[in-house]
């Protein structure tokens, strides 16, 4: 998944966003700041995916290393 596809998604998921509490009240995030905060979310988001994969690859790297499948390998640890 892009950034710019990340950013799509959290759009749609939160058209618009409120910061604040129940004791002070929320205030709705105009265009700018609401941006900033999707912007936010999304390279967050985008960061945390990268690192995932990168875990995932390596792990495949060394099960393709050893020549055993993901299945086998649990029955190793087990």
């Amino acid at each position: 998944m892009t950034k710019e596809q990340i950013i799509t998604q959290l759009k749609k998921d939160h058209p618009q966003i409120k910061i604040g509490s129940e004791e002070q009240g929320y205030q709705v995030l105009e265009s700018a700041d609401y941006d900033q905060m999707i912007e936010i979310w999304a390279n967050d988001l985008f960061e945390r995916l990268q690192k995932e994969q990168a875990l995932l690859e390596s792990r495949q790297a060394l099960l393709n290393k050893l020549g055993i499948t993901i299945d086998e390998a649990k029955l190793l640890i087990q």
